[in-house]
């Protein structure tokens, strides 16, 4: 059920799972439109005067430890994910195995999907389809599928379809044959995949065709980040924490009760509203921001004692610093970005992650330019290593995805 308007929303009710049709990116606030821009650029190189915060300034705050920092913002734990998976599925799941009886849910990237399929796979002891090896793909051998799967109407969860596939002459073969064999058997199946693979074999293939009925996680805007964020270190800490803004002081995030102070300075939501909007609602890259703006004044005894963010002192409230948005530090793409860096750019975003062995099979690009040209990528903080694979950095991907949108990639629209 969705809130009404007016509504406060429920932390039950921070994960919603809707149709396609319905999915709406939050609205950039103009200053964030500015600063993406020829001016935001511009002003991120020029030297930035000091500002004072209402007690302190920015110069006197530090980074948070990382241990204190995992307590406060800690990874999520998908559950109240899976149960709104439950909700949207339910129905579904009870109509049982019939030919073409496919359900999708579309990830964008860093959404957690895949980790939310696969545990709602094994709730009900669903198969789990672990993805084929890169070599099985472009040796176009359904070996992978015939000897996980059990049985023609037995059900399973595929979480990462992008990962079955590889933009190569013989990169779809095994796709094709998979739903072709979907399409004739009886069986009940739900898959994930990456937007940006959904358009693409949308474009190829018309894969849309094969499937029953589609999803995507609904977008957070600055109202469930703002409940989100709370509800992080609540489940984590029983310390009571507030977090303001470093130069004005007002509260970045919705205090639970109002304080005893007449001066009572209110909760802007300016910073909840770019964050959203610059991660086009994405909830781990909003996540992955959020903890790189936070601050602690180094006279605060919060981070004295090892334990006592376990501590719960009557009345005693811990201030959280806040960067403002403007000092938020983003990664900017350079116009000397060149051809190849935006084919590698898009193929790791197509993927979801290669080795530079897959990016040289793919792309008209030599071994040694893919190590070149990811070396000077990782240097603009625009990618990362997650094990052999590189992936696009989670707090570039909104700048890279406008960026190859502009070089007339096809991104991953709607």
């Amino acid at each position: 059920m969705t809130p009404s308007k007016g509504q406060e929303i429920d932390s039950t009710q921070l994960w919603l799972f809707i149709p396609l049709n319905q999915y709406k990116r939050p609205a950039k606030p103009l200053e964030e439109t500015v600063r993406q821009g020829i001016i935001g650029i511009f002003q991120k190189l020029r030297p930035t005067k000091e500002i004072t915060g209402i007690s302190l300034n920015q110069k006197e705050l530090t980074e948070i430890p990382l241990t204190k920092l995992d307590r406060i913002v800690p990874s999520p734990d998908w559950a109240g994910a899976v149960n709104a998976l439950n909700l949207t599925l339910n129905e579904w799941e009870k109509s049982g195995s019939s030919k073409g009886n496919i359900v999708v849910v579309i990830s964008h990237p860093f959404e957690g999907t895949p980790e939310v399929l696969t545990s709602w796979g094994k709730e009900r002891d669903w198969i789990i389809l672990d993805p084929p090896q890169r070599e099985e793909i472009l040796d176009s051998n359904l070996n992978w599928f015939t000897l996980q799967n059990k049985g023609g109407d037995t059900p399973f969860v595929l979480p990462s379809l992008e990962h079955c596939i590889l933009r190569h002459v013989n990169g779809l073969s095994i796709l094709r044959e998979l739903f072709d064999w979907l399409w004739s058997n009886s069986c009940q199946c739900i898959i994930g995949i990456n937007s940006w693979t959904w358009n693409y074999l949308k474009y190829i293939m018309k894969i849309d065709m094969y499937v029953r009925m589609i999803f995507v996680v609904k977008p957070f805007d600055y109202e469930r980040l703002n409940i989100w964020f709370k509800s992080l270190f609540k489940q984590s800490t029983r310390r009571n924490f507030i977090f303001r803004e470093t130069t004005t002081g007002k509260y970045v995030l919705s205090p639970d009760d109002p304080l005893d102070d007449k001066k009572l300075v209110r909760f802007d939501t300016n910073f909840l509203k770019n964050l959203a909007g610059y991660s086009t609602g994405i909830p781990l890259i909003a996540w992955r921001i959020w903890r790189n703006s936070l601050r602690t004044d180094p006279d605060e005894e919060l981070f004295l004692k090892e334990d006592e963010l376990e501590i719960d002192p009557r009345d005693k409230r811990r201030t959280i610093w806040v960067l403002p948005w403007e000092k938020v530090d983003l990664p900017v793409i350079p116009e000397g970005v060149k051809r190849n860096e935006s084919h590698i750019l898009h193929a790791l975003l197509l993927h979801d992650g290669l080795p530079i062995k897959s990016l040289s099979q793919i792309l008209p690009i030599s071994v040694e330019e893919v190590t070149q040209n990811l070396n000077k990528l990782k240097r603009l903080g625009l990618i990362e290593n997650r094990g052999e694979d590189w992936v696009v950095a989670p707090m570039a991907y909104p700048r890279i995805r406008e960026f190859l949108n502009s070089e007339g990639y096809l991104i991953d629209d709607p």
